[in-house]
């Protein structure tokens, strides 16, 4: 993708602790692959597991919770994963919450252009 160049903020590449009751929010459009990212996630002992289909919803869901990981699909509709990032990188509580973007097509994807 033109535009976009890996990030390696030493600051952003330190390792955050496990805890499996933190919660998660996984942002993903498609059923299937949402329900499979959360059945793995509970699998994993993860037990506080929201998801949202759309970057409005999860929107929605962040005004009442600050989830420690959101993973979110890089083309989500209308609102793209990236511009949730943008988003969540501009606001005041959420800007430092871990956010691991997936991309359906197994194709490296780089964010820094979203902020750190």
């Amino acid at each position: 993708m033109s535009g976009l160049t890996p990030s390696f903020d030493p600051r952003v590449s330190r390792l955050m602790p496990l805890d499996k009751s933190m919660p998660l929010l996984v942002l993903e459009q498609r059923g299937t692959y949402s329900q499979l990212i959360e059945d793995m996630l509970r699998a994993l002992g993860f037990d506080k597991v929201d998801c949202a289909a759309d970057g409005e919803t999860a929107i929605e869901l962040l005004q009442g919770s600050t989830p420690k990981l959101l993973i979110a699909d890089l083309h989500l509709e209308p609102m793209s994963g990236l511009q949730l990032l943008r988003n969540i990188r501009a606001h005041p509580r959420l800007h430092r919450c871990p956010f691991v973007m997936t991309d359906g097509a197994l194709t490296p994807v780089w964010t820094s252009t979203a902020g750190s």
